[in-house]
């Protein structure tokens, strides 16, 4: 296939948020770029099993295979800039009655973390299914994320009596495996009767199975990466970590002896981590720097020390020593949050004990103490507070939460009072395609938007506000938090401001429990009127070094 494109060969979509993307070919000086896409894209993928993360890997055995269909292989751009990419292979099953039948397969499917749940990922499937029809291809066997696909319009592989072979066993795989098993039918019919996916391409186990290979990739493509704290998923790999890493968490007054390392096989210890990943509620999130796994948060659904029902994943967080006070351990917990909200879990819990000094970490990030015993408190940490990208139909709420003379006293920027439905989707396009607005989210709490929160210029000024019904429960610090994550994780900027006026002590009040210091106290002039407004700071750790 020419790599040479005509105007024609690219296609443009909208993301959810009005952000328009193209879809074009990939080209060959793409692949380092969608490599580095690929291994970022899977960085907190968590799913049972999950041995290690070697997704980029597969994409460098694909480079060259003739497995690979280069006329389905993918890239979409913002702003010219590859933000996601979708690469198919040859695949096939076999009928009950012997014959083999031709599909193909897509895999990995990678979306860059700042702009994932923006319908990138959506409008690479469809745009490809869509050219993969065109030229003949029947059917699109995959292995994915069981509650994303469907919505694309994938079905369970089980309901057209399609089964995976086992490999160790030849007989058809069973469990979380089955459900992550998905069809799609290009031509009506063609997977009538069903079968056995018994053919794909032969790099997705090498991929798999390489050990030794894999780890000299890994060590050279992390060079890329080198002084970088990178968050990732807790893997099979990790587990026999997980001994030392429980017996770094216990804490211990100061002058009393260290127990011995045995303590971590007592049963009310030992649970934490006995068969992690084998059941509901276990997931996890591991910090390392230039190899060096520097710390590990996981919860548990447990008849732990913190446990307060059968719905709430109980914490578990530790750090090495020598990098405690450096932000590591702010940094793991909002990833594993992240990830527990994507599980769909309202809130989690945890022990401390009352002479803990990581006591004050918690109650800095939001958890609200609902136990005080004798020697530990119990606390859980709302998990309903969300950002996400805005959406046309956030207009209603939008309208609701800006209707309110408190808001706009409280405003720096000149938002239209009253606001009116004429005025929904002018707002709406000023929030998600405005030049200064760099990074705009709605803040949601239980899936309602009821608010916003957006970072301005490339120096992270931040602008927002909630309805006033949300005011007082927390939820601003808490979207103040996310935001400050997001941008310290996944752009350039280290440094974030922000300037209430000075009688708006609720929005100090919120900056201040989400760590922003205050810096300064300026007398602006506007409109011939003088105001007070006061500057609060958050720095990400080694910013200035």
């Amino acid at each position: 296939m020419s790599n040479v494109e005509s105007k024609k060969s690219r296609k443009s979509y909208n993301y959810e948020n009005n952000l328009d993307i193209a879809i074009r070919c990939r080209r060959p000086r793409d692949f380092t770029t969608v490599q580095k896409i690929t291994y970022e894209a899977f960085l907190t993928l968590n799913y049972p099993g999950r041995r290690r993360m070697d997704e980029h890997y597969l994409v460098r055995l694909l480079r060259n295979s003739d497995s690979v269909i280069p006329e389905l292989c993918f890239v979409a751009e913002y702003k010219r800039e590859i933000v996601g990419h979708i690469l198919y292979t040859k695949s096939g099953f076999r009928r009950p009655d012997g014959s083999e039948a031709d599909t193909v397969t897509f895999g990995p499917l990678a979306v860059l973390p700042r702009h994932q749940r923006r319908g990138v990922g959506a409008a690479l499937v469809r745009h490809s299914l869509e050219k993969a029809r065109e030229m003949g291809y029947k059917a699109v066997l995959i292995t994915g994320v069981p509650d994303y696909y469907p919505k694309l319009g994938f079905r369970r592989a089980s309901e057209y009596s399609l089964f995976l072979e086992d490999n160790n066993t030849g007989l058809h795989a069973v469990g979380p495996t089955m459900d992550a098993f998905m069809a799609y039918e290009l031509e009506p019919g063609y997977l009538s009767g069903g079968g056995v996916f018994n053919h794909w391409a032969p790099e997705f186990d090498k991929a798999e199975n390489e050990d030794k290979k894999f780890n000299y990739f890994h060590w050279q493509f992390m060079a890329a990466y080198s002084g970088s704290l990178i968050l990732r998923s807790l893997c099979d790999a990790d587990k026999a970590m997980m001994e030392d890493f429980l017996y770094n968490a216990l804490f211990l007054p100061p002058g009393a002896a260290p127990p011995p390392h045995e303590v971590v096989f007592e049963p009310d210890l030992h649970i934490y981590i006995k068969d992690f990943g084998s059941q509901k509620g276990d997931h996890g999130i591991v910090a390392e720097k230039n190899h060096e796994v520097l710390g590990m948060a996981w919860t548990r659904i447990i008849p732990g020390y913190g446990h307060i029902d059968d719905e709430t994943p109980e914490l578990a967080i530790s750090v090495l020593p020598e990098y405690r006070g450096q932000g590591v351990g702010e940094r793991l917990l909002g990833a594993l949050f992240r990830l527990l909200r994507e599980q769909g879990y309202k809130q989690t819990s945890l022990s401390v004990q009352k002479a803990n000094p990581a006591a004050r970490l918690y109650r800095r990030i939001g958890y609200e103490t609902i136990r005080d015993n004798e020697d530990d408190y119990i606390k859980v940490k709302d998990l309903r507070v969300d950002l996400r990208v805005w959406k046309t139909e956030d207009a209603a709420a939008l309208a609701a939460a800006i209707n309110d003379k408190n808001i706009l006293d409280n405003s720096w920027d000149g938002i239209r009072s009253p606001y009116k439905k004429k005025d929904e989707g002018e707002f709406l396009d000023s929030l998600t395609k405005g030049k200064v607005l760099q990074y705009v989210f709605a803040i949601t709490y239980d899936g309602k938007a009821i608010g916003n929160i957006g970072a301005f210029g490339e120096t992270g000024a931040l602008g927002y506000y909630i309805a006033e019904p949300y005011w007082g429960k927390g939820i601003m610090a808490e979207a103040i938090r996310q935001m400050r994550d997001y941008l310290f994780t996944n752009t350039k900027i280290g440094y974030i401001s922000a300037a209430p006026y000075e009688h708006n002590l609720a929005s100090r009040r919120a900056l201040e429990k989400a760590g922003f210091k205050h810096e300064a106290t300026l007398h602006p002039v506007r409109n011939k009127k003088s105001y007070n407004v006061t500057v609060y700071t958050s720095v990400e750790e080694g910013y200035f070094s």
